[in-house]
C-alpha cells in the first residue's frame, strides 16, 4: 500500500549510484531521468562505501566511510543527491545498508577494522563493536538532513525502505561446522537491527535483502539441499516473519539458481509458496 493504494511498480537495482568513482553526479541527473521516461518507480541502490585501497571491488579511493565511524561528507551529499534526484521524478529508493560481500566494503571490511585481518566475517553478526559501529552509520543516514532539499532523511516519503543488508547469510555451512542452529546467527541480527531500526524510524519500511535461502525446507526431488537445507545459514520463512520486518525479498540469479527446466519450475513453486 502506498497513500492509501496498493501500490505495484517496476523497479531496478543500481547498487553503484553511491560511488562517485563510478557515476558523475550528472549521470545520477540522468539515470533517473531514464528512469522515469522507462516507468521505472522504485530504484536500489547501496547506501554505502567502505574503506580504502585493497582492489576495485572491494573498496574505492573515495569512501563515504573512510575507516569505522569517519564518514566523508562528500560522499553523503551523493547520496543527498540520488535522494533528490529520485524525488524530481516521482521514484521511491531502497536503501541498502551494509553487504555481506566484499564490494564496496563488506561485513569483512567491519570485521577487519575492529579485530584486524584473519577473522572470520560472520562476527559481523555478534561482535558488540561491529553492531555498534553499523548502528553509528545507519543512525548518521536516518538523522542526516538532506543538503539538496531540506529534508531529514527519516522523514522523507522518496525512501521507501532501509534494507539491513545485500543477501545477508554465512559462508557455506558455517553454523552446521560449528554444531550450532543453521539460520539462528543471522536471524538473531536481522531481529536485533530491524527492532532497533524501527525504534528510531518509524516512518519507514524496513526489509532484510536476502536471497532466499531456507534452513528447514524441502531437500528431495528438484529442491536443492544449498538452497534449502541450511547449507547458506539462513532461513527466509523464519527472518520474513520477524516482527519488524515488513516486506519479503529474494534474489534469483538463473546461472546458479535455476538448473535446467526442472530447476525453473521447482524455484517458482517454491517462492510461490513462501510468499
Amino acid at each position: 500500500m502506498l497513500d492509501g493504494r496498493q501500490f505495484y511498480f517496476a523497479g531496478t537495482n543500481a547498487f553503484y549510484l553511491s560511488s562517485t568513482d563510478v557515476t558523475s553526479d550528472d549521470q545520477v541527473r540522468t539515470f533517473f531521468q531514464v528512469q522515469s521516461a522507462n516507468g521505472v518507480k522504485v530504484v536500489r541502490f547501496w547506501g554505502f562505501v567502505n574503506g580504502y585501497g585493497g582492489g576495485p571491488v572491494t573498496s574505492t579511493p573515495h569512501p563515504i566511510q573512510s575507516s569505522v565511524g569517519q564518514y566523508n561528507e562528500a560522499g553523503f551529499k551523493r547520496i543527498d543527491l540520488i535522494l533528490s534526484e529520485a524525488a524530481k521524478q516521482g521514484i521511491k529508493i531502497i536503501v541498502t545498508l551494509a553487504n555481506f560481500e566484499p564490494q564496496f566494503g563488506g561485513i569483512q571490511w567491519y570485521v577487519d577494522q575492529i579485530l584486524g585481518t584473519g577473522h572470520d566475517r560472520e562476527l559481523f553478526y555478534t561482535n558488540s563493536q561491529a553492531m555498534q559501529y553499523y548502528r553509528q552509520y545507519v543512525s548518521a543516514l536516518v538523522y542526516r538532513t538532506n543538503t539538496f532539499t531540506g529534508t531529514q532523511y527519516k522523514n522523507d516519503a522518496t525512501i521507501l525502505s532501509w534494507e539491513l543488508l545485500n543477501e545477508p547469510h554465512t559462508t557455506d555451512n558455517y553454523e552446521k561446522n560449528r554444531g550450532l542452529q543453521p539460520g539462528k546467527m543471522v536471524r538473531d541480527w536481522l531481529d536485533e537491527m530491524s527492532t532497533w531500526l524501527k525504534g528510531i524510524d518509524s516512518n519507514h519500511l524496513i526489509s532484510t535483502g536476502e536471497e532466499g535461502y531456507r534452513a528447514d525446507g524441502n531437500t528431495s526431488g528438484n529442491y536443492a539441499n544449498w538452497i534449502n537445507g541450511g547449507y547458506k545459514g539462513v532461513d527466509f520463512v523464519g527472518d520474513i516473519n520477524l516482527p519488524h520486518i515488513d516486506f519479503a525479498t529474494v534474489h534469483v540469479y538463473p546461472g546458479e539458481h535455476l538448473r535446467g527446466t526442472a530447476g525453473l519450475c521447482c524455484l517458482g513453486d517454491k517462492f510461490r509458496a513462501e510468499a
